[in-house]
Parts: structure tokens; sequence; C-alpha cells
């Protein structure tokens, strides 16, 4: 016979960005504890929200298997002493495996005797294994970050708040710095703030969606996309999917609720991307295009149902029109002077203690960039742009809008070079010159910055 077991780990907010990798290693621990344990299982299945991680392990055979294994021990010669007696060696290897002397046989490997024990364990119960499993399951569990709570020893990415742990329809009893496992968990901290009873893993799923909470990742990855696609052709746009934002906002949610809200016009004449920054890095909204232009809106997800969504809009287009107003005085404030007259500042940033500040590495790069352009026979007009491009690649770190998003920078190199007369393709260079920024990202495709 076999049974389904739940785990599942109800804690303080977990950080979104924690939650996707403990999802991976507490089914890869599982599995490493079973395995180790003798506990055969069909299937490992592992869902999160941002206040659990929860486990479930369908066909766990209800009593462990039989254990018939040959150990090897020391040699004939080394298991007695001169007097026919046991040695130290055979003492410590009898006492280690849990037999007497009579347990032992004697078998060759090659030319020499060896002493070999066999040794049968039958299975334990499965119930009582796991009362030992679950507890190291969640020790093992490691975070960038980990938290300390009341008195107790153990740390943990946030403290944990309860505990349920279900083999079939019987619970399991566990206990770890206070909290004890039972078949209670909790609905939505809003809409569902109350005690809910699990009677087996089979209902954890739906039970949960019934209390409006969404335990899946995939479920409601797959809503908000269909949500935010509505919402923005209702505006007569789309949405380009940036999908380490939407893992985010899945990890930030346990019901999902999508909204479309709107700014003044007047900041579309900002650069695109001194816009949808602050939307996704500040706010985690998602920006609303129509062929590659900005429309003045935004879509926000909410952790909730729809009541009072219009109060719920209001205050978002709020704090928004706030970042904006701030990226609009820094990006005007910028136009008041020119990257070339930033240059001399970067005297006052140390790039390293030995090797100076930026602008002396600045320099630095012009220099390579001109040994580079000579040997590969780059022309007069293109060694000049490049040389230019060296000399203003890392002004832009002087800006208001760099310093207060930094994701921006080169970008806004671009932007500012261009207002301030620069040619083109130097301009260009000034972006491309940090790219790839990430693993897969897009690589330079003009001479310039793919000198630089």
């Amino acid at each position: 016979m076999s049974r389904t077991l739940l785990f599942e780990i109800g804690t303080e907010e977990l950080p979104a960005n924690y939650i996707g990798q403990m999802l991976v290693d507490i089914k890869n621990i599982a599995k490493n504890k079973l395995n180790g344990n003798r506990l055969g299982f069909k299937k490992i299945s592992t869902y999160g929200t941002p206040r659990r991680i929860a486990l479930i392990i369908e066909g766990i055979e209800e009593k462990q298997a039989d254990l018939d294994e040959v150990v090897k021990g020391p040699s004939k010669q080394m298991f007695y002493n001169e007097e026919g007696e046991l040695s130290k060696a055979a003492i410590g290897f009898l006492r280690k495996n849990e037999v007497d002397k009579s347990c032992v046989y004697i078998d060759k490997v090659g030319d020499v005797d060896y002493i070999f024990v066999k040794k049968h364990a039958n299975g334990q119960n499965t119930k009582e294994i796991l009362k030992k499993i679950l507890p190291n399951i969640i020790t093992s569990i490691k975070t960038p970050k980990t938290m300390k709570w009341k008195e107790y020893d153990l740390r943990f990415a946030r403290p944990i708040r309860w505990l349920v742990a279900l083999f079939g329809e019987e619970a399991i009893e566990i206990s770890i710095e206070g909290v004890t496992a039972s078949k209670e968990t909790r609905g939505h901290r809003t809409l569902s703030d109350k005690k809910i009873f699990i009677n087996n893993a089979e209902e954890y799923i739906e039970t949960m969606r019934k209390n409006y909470v969404l335990v899946d990742p995939d479920e409601r990855k797959s809503i908000i996309l269909n949500q935010i696609y509505e919402l923005a052709l209702s505006k007569g746009g789309n949405v380009v999917i940036d999908e380490e934002l939407l893992t985010e906002v899945t990890f930030l949610v346990e019901y999902p609720t999508a909204l479309i809200g709107n700014f003044e016009e007047e900041f579309l004449s900002l650069p695109k991307e001194a816009i949808i920054t602050p939307m996704k890095e500040h706010q985690r909204y998602f920006p609303v295009e129509n062929e590659g232009e900005l429309l003045p809106y935004f879509i926000a997800v909410r952790n909730g149902g729809t009541e009072h969504l219009d109060i719920v809009k209001i205050g978002n287009q709020k704090v928004l029109r706030a970042r904006l107003k701030d990226a609009q005085f820094f990006y005007l404030e910028d136009l008041k002077e020119t990257l070339e007259g930033r240059v001399c500042k970067l005297t006052s940033i140390v790039y390293q203690e030995k090797l100076g500040t930026i602008y002396d590495k600045t320099i630095r790069v012009k220099e390579l960039a001109s040994y580079i352009a000579k040997n590969i026979n780059l022309s007069e007009e293109m060694i000049l742009k490049l040389k230019r491009a060296a000399y203003l690649c890392k002004a832009d770190m002087m800006t208001n809008l760099v310093n207060e998003f930094n994701e921006l920078q080169g970008v806004m190199g671009k932007y500012y070079a261009l207002h301030d007369g620069e040619d083109k393709e130097v301009a260009e260079a000034l972006r491309t010159y940090y790219l790839p920024r990430f693993s897969g990202d897009s690589l330079p495709t003009d001479i310039i910055g793919q000198i630089l």
C-alpha cells in the first residue's frame, strides 16, 4: 500500500526572489532523503506562495524496504591477534555493524582472506521515518539570507508560523522551534485569514483555492498573463513580457488580480527607458506599448480580489506619478550640462585604490581602444569616433538619472549624447559599450561598441 505525503511550511512573507530556488531545493532535498532511507515514491510536486512552501509526494510506501547487505571488514590476519583473539580492529568492526562474532564469515578477495558479515534490517514504518526526515528537510533549505526569531536557534528565510504534515489522512507528529505540525493551514491573509482544515493531500490544492490561495505558481502565472493581455488589449496596446518581472510578481501574490492605470501623457516626452525602469524596478508594473511606442498606461497585479479595485488603482497611479515626476526632474536637470562637461568629475570616483579613479580608467580605455583600432586597420574617421566614445563612455555615471537608476547607465548616455549633438555612431556606442549586461543578453553589433 502507498500513500501521499503533504508537507507545508507556513511562514511570514518570503522574499519573492527566494521562492523559486527554495522549491527546487526542497524537491531535491526530499528526493535525496527518501532515497537515502529506502522509501520508494512515484512523484514529487512543489508549490509555493509568499506565505508557504509545500511538498506533495505521491506513492510513498507505508513501510520502508527491508535491507540485506554484505559488509566487507578487515583481512583475516588483521581480524585476529597473535593469540587468536579478536583484535581492536575486529571489535570496532563488529560494534559498528551491530553484530557479534557468530555472524562473520571468511571469503577470499584475490589471494587474501577477508572478514565479511551479512546484515538484515527490517524496514521501519514510513510514518516514523518521516518524523525524522521532515524536520531535516526544513533545516537543509538554504537561502541567501536567513533570520532567527525569539530564542530559537534555527535560521530560516522567514519565521515559521505553522506546519502541515499529512501521510494519507494521518497527521505526522513533528515539532520544530515551538511549532507543532497539524492538519491546519491558513488561507489568504485578507480574503480568508482563518485556520483551514486539510483532510489529505488530494484535497490540498482545491481547498486552498476555495480560500483564495493559488498554491501552484504556474497557475498564478497563467492567470496573470491572461489578465494583463486582456487589459492591454482594452486600451489598444500590448505588453512585452519581461520574464524576470513576471516571475517576481507571481511570487509576490497568492491570489492575483490585475488592474490597469494611467499616467499623464506629458511624461511620454521622457526617454522610454526612464519611464519603464521606475515602473518595473520600483513598482513591479508592466508597461503598455503599441508597435514599440509606449502608451500612458501601466498594469499592476494586486494580491487580492476585485474589491475596491478603483481605490487600489488610484493609489498605484499616485505612487507612479511621484516616481515619474522625479525621473522628469532628474532628466531635465541632466540636460543642463553636457556629457563632456561631466568627464572631469569622474576624478571624484575611485575605481580601485591602486588603479586610480574612473577618469583614469577612461583614459586607459581610450588608449587601448586606439591601439586595437590601429591593429585592425580602422579608418581615421572611425578612430576619431572611437576615441570620442571612449572619452565619454563613463560620463553618464555623473548624471542624476543614472545615479537614481543604475541600470540606465549607457542607455541614458546615448540619449544625453544625442541631445548634446554628438555623432549618432558615438552615441550608440555609449549604449552598446555595456553589452552584454547578463548571460544571454544581446552583443554589440557596431564596431565602436565591440572595440570598447
